[in-house]
C-alpha cells in the first residue's frame, strides 16, 4: 500500500509550496482477521496488533467459559461465572450493638455456598431495601461477603432481608428498575434475614452527671454526720 504526495499552498504567504503525504483510507480493523491497526507516523505502514491476548478461549459462559474486561487500550481475559442451580447456604451476620464505639451500624452478611452442580466461580450480587451492594468471594472456596452501614438513627431494630443474585438474575433485576417494571417478579438465588436488635446509645445520665450527684450525696451525708456529733 504505497502513499502520494500533492502541493499545498503555503500558510505564511511566502509563496514557498509545501508537499502533504496523504496515505489511502484503511480500516481499522480488517473484519475476521482478529487484527486492529496501531496509528503511526505518515509515509508508513500501519503495524497490526492482535485484538485479544493469543492463546486465551474465547467463550460465552459455562465452566470452561472465559470472558473479557476491557480497559480503554486492554482487554484481560477473566473466567465467565457458573450458574449455580438449587444452592445450600449456611450464613452468618453481624450488626453493630454499641453506637457509643462506632459512628455507623455496620451489616456484614457472610455465607457458604454449596451448588448441586459443583460450581465454584459464581458471581453473586446483594440487594437490601432496593439498594444494591457489591458481595466479595473469600479465599476458601465457597465463601462470600457483603457490608453495609447506615447511620445509627437510619438503622431501625428489625429483621433485614437480604436477597441475592447470580449474574442473570441481577441483569433482570437491574432491567427491571430501568424499566420502572415491578422488581418483587425478579426472582433471588436465595434469601438471607439479618436480626438487628438496635445500637446501645448509652445511659440515659451521662457519667459525669452520676459522678457529681453521688459527690454531692457524700457531702450531705458528711455534713450531717458531722452536725449530729456536733450537737
Amino acid at each position: 500500500m504505497s502513499s502520494r504526495e500533492i502541493t499545498a499552498p503555503p500558510r505564511d504567504g511566502s509563496g514557498a509550496a509545501r508537499s502533504l503525504a496523504i496515505l489511502p483510507a484503511r480500516p481499522p480493523h480488517a473484519a475476521g482477521s482478529g487484527r486492529h491497526f496501531v496509528p503511526v507516523a505518515p509515509g508508513a505502514e500501519p503495524v497490526p496488533r492482535p485484538l485479544f491476548e493469543p492463546g486465551i478461549p474465547v467463550g460465552g459462559g459455562g465452566v470452561t467459559g472465559w470472558g473479557f474486561r476491557c480497559s480503554r487500550h486492554r482487554c484481560s481475559p477473566v473466567p465467565a461465572a457458573e450458574p449455580c442451580p438449587e444452592p445450600t447456604i449456611v450464613p452468618s451476620y453481624y450488626t453493630t450493638s454499641d453506637a457509643v464505639i462506632s459512628s455507623e451500624s455496620v451489616f456484614v452478611v457472610e455465607i457458604s455456598l454449596v451448588c448441586k452442580n459443583g460450581a465454584q466461580n459464581v458471581a453473586l450480587y446483594a440487594d437490601v431495601n432496593g439498594k444494591q451492594f457489591p458481595v466479595t468471594r473469600g479465599q476458601d472456596v465457597g465463601r462470600y461477603q457483603v457490608s453495609w452501614s447506615l447511620e445509627h438513627r437510619s438503622a431501625q431494630s428489625g429483621t433485614y432481608e437480604v436477597k441475592f443474585f447470580d449474574e442473570e438474575s441481577y441483569s433482570a433485576l437491574r432491567k427491571a428498575q430501568r424499566n420502572n417494571e415491578d422488581v418483587s417478579r425478579v426472582r433471588p438465588l436465595f434469601t438471607v434475614n439479618v436480626d438487628h436488635r438496635g445500637a446501645w446509645n448509652g445511659p440515659w445520665v451521662s457519667t459525669e452527671v452520676v459522678a457529681a450527684t453521688i459527690g454531692l450525696l457524700v457531702y450531705y451525708l458528711a455534713f450531717s454526720t458531722k452536725s449530729s456529733i456536733q450537737a
